[in-house]
């Protein structure tokens, strides 16, 4: 018969393999996670309050906003990656600037001592400050996909179970955190403020991301996927 399947490692010690090989990507997309969540949460309140949208425009324009989110993520996402480089130490580079600047442009937008879309309605301020969002979110889809990719091609496929598993867990817990930190933000400073300290957020993982990638970030190994499986145990062995 056929030779049974070899036994698991426990899994503390999946996980702890798990952390050693793709901890500062996790952790990476963990707080771009928790921070784009908090401008998410949040939109729906300015586009209410502060735009004076009714119930029934934003419920349109919230629904256009996804199925042009699907149709960037189906059609657009790969032909932008490639554009933006491929790798992902490449990728992330560049999209994490664009993203950080696109929310300075939308705290600028929502600034009420700038005042630059004071001469517009409401539904056009609208239209604008949706805009340049979605611009952001574009580069946002490319910069989780990136990271994603890498961790998976970096993760033992013995232990691709464990690492989504963790993934999961991780951003379930920022969904439910990123929220309440958003619109507790929101209420007390306005959402000019939101935007720039997500922004800000963004500007300094850049910063971070230039300067410590190459220690913590390896070249996906080539090969059979037993090979690549070797490779990445014996990546993990020397780093210990």
């Amino acid at each position: 018969g056929a030779a049974p399947a070899p036994a698991l490692a426990p899994w503390r010690e999946r996980a702890g393999t798990v952390v050693s090989l793709v901890g500062f990507l996790i952790l990476l997309k963990l707080v771009v996670c928790t921070a784009s969540g908090m401008t998410d949460s949040a939109q729906a309140v300015v586009l209410k309050n502060e735009l004076e949208l009714s119930q029934s425009e934003m419920g349109v324009l919230i629904s256009c906003q996804f199925a042009a989110f699907a149709v960037i993520s189906g059609v657009l996402l790969g032909p932008l990656t490639q554009l933006l480089g491929g790798r992902t130490q490449v990728v992330v580079l560049k999209c994490l600037p664009v993203i950080a600047v696109s929310y300075f442009v939308q705290a600028m937008l929502r600034s009420t001592s700038l005042g630059l879309l004071d001469g517009l309605s409401p539904l056009a301020q609208t239209y604008v400050f949706i805009s340049v969002s979605m611009f952001g979110g574009m580069f946002g889809f490319a910069l989780g996909t990136g990271i994603t990719t890498e961790c998976t091609q970096m993760v033992p496929k013995d232990m691709k179970g464990t690492f989504l598993g963790m993934e999961h867990s991780m951003f379930s817990a920022s969904r439910i955190l990123s929220p309440p930190m958003g619109i507790a933000i929101l209420n007390s400073t306005g959402s000019s403020a939101l935007y720039s300290v997500t922004g800000a957020i963004y500007a300094l993982l850049f910063l971070l991301w230039g300067a410590l990638s190459h220690r913590f970030l390896r070249a996906a190994p080539e090969g059979s996927s037993d090979e690549v499986d070797a490779k990445a145990v014996e990546m993990k062995a020397g780093a210990v």
